[in-house]
């Protein structure tokens, strides 16, 4: 997962009577906003204006010492001439200057004379030298992982992603994806046990057999001890999904689950397709399996805590409260959605069904909470296969008991 800068607000009235009843601070006063406002606006104009002469030779200087660095460090690591696709000069962001400044390598895509895939390769473009990374060699990684880890599951992979560091690395390096799978090294093919005792790892392993696996523990001891192990000695971090099939895998909203030690975030927007999933990090297991139930045609999905239905679904319970959100009575029943405990809970809404309520329509979600209601617009997301609408209640104090209604806005 961006972080957005927040912009405070001036307090104009406050400030105007300061100034007006502090005579000898007013001039002062004028003076920081001015110099303020000028500020901005010239880091506004430097923005806008874009690179000075000098740093745009500069970076086309580094382009080439990049260039050259990148042929002498295949050639001695490798043996052989890579052909470069494409050179660009890597940079980090100045909040100083609002702009992004070179931060002294460069990252060429290259790929060998014979043709074969193409590859990364980040080194140095201030000096030659010719010691770098790359990821040329992340095929044959991504072959022994999978190997590797089917052999210790036991059952078919259907899928699996690698997200690794150079040794001593840590996993903060991982926010950016910048550097992932580039190395120094050469990875020796066979290797893989003793690269993943090296190397910081991420691994999400996919399999599409409908498995609980909240029972792994019982159903593959060795494999949970090894997992447990690696995430405490290691700084593994596993993710194990399995879902209902195939098609649902294909169906899925996203993939990137376990990307950068975020085992499990946001994995309920897929509680649809997802029969269970395990999480491994420090030493401990986290395991979870999906509920669903269905309701008018709609879909509600949620983590599965209890025995029975963990959600409570009717209709016409609570009154729609007319806060000044929506326009009129709503278009449809009101739904009430009330669960014990705390939770995520995703609703699919059929794209025929919000369709059939026509235009200038929307989903609106009302709550209780701090001795009041309030109202808001569902922000809805659509499924890959374009049949749901679908949106997420990430609950209150009081829980994850909601209304939501479709309405005029």
């Amino acid at each position: 997962m961006m972080k957005k800068m927040n912009k405070g607000n001036f307090r104009w009235t406050e400030m105007t009577e300061t100034i007006r009843n502090r005579g000898l601070k007013k001039s002062c006063m004028f003076r920081l906003l001015f110099l303020t406002v000028l500020f901005l606006w010239g880091s506004v104009f430097l923005c806008a204006c874009g690179y000075s002469r000098e740093e745009k030779q500069h970076r086309r200087e580094m382009e080439e010492t990049g260039r050259e660095n990148v042929i002498d460090y295949i050639e001695e690591k490798y043996g052989f001439t890579p052909q470069i696709e494409k050179i660009e000069v890597c940079e980090d962001w100045n909040a100083f200057s609002f702009q992004s400044d070179a931060n002294g390598y460069v990252l060429a895509v290259v790929h060998a004379e014979d043709g074969g895939e193409s590859f990364r390769v980040h080194i140095s473009g201030e000096e030659r030298t010719s010691k770098g990374r790359d990821d040329f060699q992340h095929g044959q990684i991504m072959d022994d992982g999978r190997a590797y880890f089917s052999r210790l599951a036991g059952y078919e992979i259907y899928d699996i992603a690698l997200q690794y560091m150079e040794k001593g690395v840590t996993g903060s390096s991982y926010l950016d994806g910048r550097e992932d799978n580039l190395l120094s090294e050469i990875y020796e093919p066979g290797s893989f046990e003793t690269f993943l005792q090296e190397h910081p790892m991420n691994v999400r392993i996919d399999d599409c057999l409908n498995q609980d696996l909240t029972g792994l523990e019982e159903t593959n001891a060795d494999m949970v001890a090894f997992l447990k192990e690696y995430a405490g000695t290691w700084g593994l971090k596993a993710m194990l999904i399995s879902w209902q099939s195939k098609e649902d895998y294909e169906k899925a909203f996203a993939h990137d689950y376990g990307r950068n030690g975020l085992q499990d975030f946001e994995i309920w927007q897929d509680g649809l397709y997802i029969n269970s999933y395990a999480g491994f990090e420090e030493g401990e297991m986290v395991c979870s399996r999906f509920e669903r139930q269905e309701f008018d045609g709609i879909v509600f999905t949620c983590l599965d805590q209890a025995e029975g239905n963990d959600l409570e679904i009717t209709t016409g319970r609570n009154v729609w409260q007319d806060l000044g959100e929506t326009r009129g009575e709503p278009l449809s029943e009101v739904y009430c959605i009330s669960r014990d405990g705390r939770g995520e809970v995703v609703v699919y809404v059929p794209v025929d069904i919000l369709n059939a309520y026509g235009m200038g329509r929307a989903v609106f979600i009302q709550h209780f909470a701090d001795e009041k209601w309030w109202q808001y617009e569902a922000g809805l997301e659509k499924t890959t296969d374009k049949r749901f609408v679908f949106f997420t209640y990430h609950g209150w104090s009081n829980g994850s008991t909601f209304d939501f209604a479709v309405c005029k806005k």
